[in-house]
């Protein structure tokens, strides 16, 4: 097992939206809006990585878990809920996939 079992939900969130960083923290929850991002992106945008050669070298190592299962392929779609684990030389990094919360006072059933 690459990380602990424990999920604390601590921590600050990121948003992802149409390839686009919203809000970045740092943090164990990223926020999507759709229902999956790629692994590789995922990486990348939780600044894990610095590039997509990277992600694919540190996902090939076998170093990287999706709900708790070993990922070796980059292109994996994560979905809202997954659990993504990733071990470091630093330590144990664990992301949460969660859903894009609309901002207060946005009501997404109003015409633009």
């Amino acid at each position: 097992m690459l990380c602990s079992d424990g999920w604390g939900g601590r921590g600050a969130a990121v948003a992802w939206t149409s390839g686009q960083a919203v809000v970045q923290t740092g943090g164990v929850e990223i926020e999507i809006n759709g229902d999956a991002i790629r692994l590789g992106q995922l990486l990348k945008f939780a600044n894990l990585v610095t590039d997509g050669g990277e992600a694919k070298a540190l996902i090939a190592s076998g170093m990287v878990r999706v709900d708790g299962e070993r990922e070796i392929r980059r292109g994996r779609q994560v979905g809202i809920g997954s659990r993504v684990e990733v071990d470091l030389p630093q330590g144990c990094r664990e992301l949460r996939i969660v859903q894009l919360r609309p901002v207060s006072g946005d009501d997404p059933t109003s015409p633009s």
